[in-house]
């Protein structure tokens, strides 16, 4: 009875009792902001951005990996989100837009990093809240402005 199986949810943050989470907020940001480009997401996420954003966001991967993806660049994705072999060389390696991030990935402290060195690798945060944030290439920055909706209550609906 507790988890309601009845009632289709999206979940938003690992709060909601689950182990998976996707970036509601993150991808009704980019899309309010009529933004259009290549996403680098994590694996989990991919196919929930592709279903919010496509055809305007090209996402690095989603759940067609077996057949559309080589597993070295799957496995690159994972290395990335864990911030582990050589993870700037995979975001020069597949250049994105922007990167969806995980607030439980330790990417995130990993492009704060980048945000203060001003050069032409930096990535800044435009968007965040309990689940995601959202960081955006250098030269992106004046069209996607910086909103941070943590702590505020998110919800998604199945259509």
């Amino acid at each position: 009875m507790r988890n309601r199986c009845w009632e289709l949810r999206v979940p938003v943050t690992r709060a909601d009792d689950t182990s998976i989470q996707y970036p509601v907020g993150a991808a009704d940001y980019l899309q309010e902001h009529a933004f259009s480009g290549k996403a680098m997401v994590p694996f989990e996420a991919g196919a929930f951005v592709s279903w919010k954003l496509y055809p305007a966001v090209k996402v690095s991967c989603d759940g067609r990996y077996e057949v559309a993806y080589p597993p070295a660049q799957v496995q690159e994705l994972w290395d990335l989100y864990a911030s582990q072999h050589h993870w700037q060389q995979t975001l020069r390696r597949y250049p994105p837009d922007v990167v969806f991030v995980p607030r439980s990935s330790p990417l995130e402290n990993l492009l704060e990093q980048t945000a203060t060195t001003h050069s032409e690798t930096s990535w800044r945060r435009v968007y965040r809240d309990d689940g995601f944030s959202v960081y955006a290439r250098q030269d992106l920055m004046p069209s996607l402005p910086v909103v941070d909706r943590s702590g505020q209550h998110i919800v998604a609906h199945f259509p």
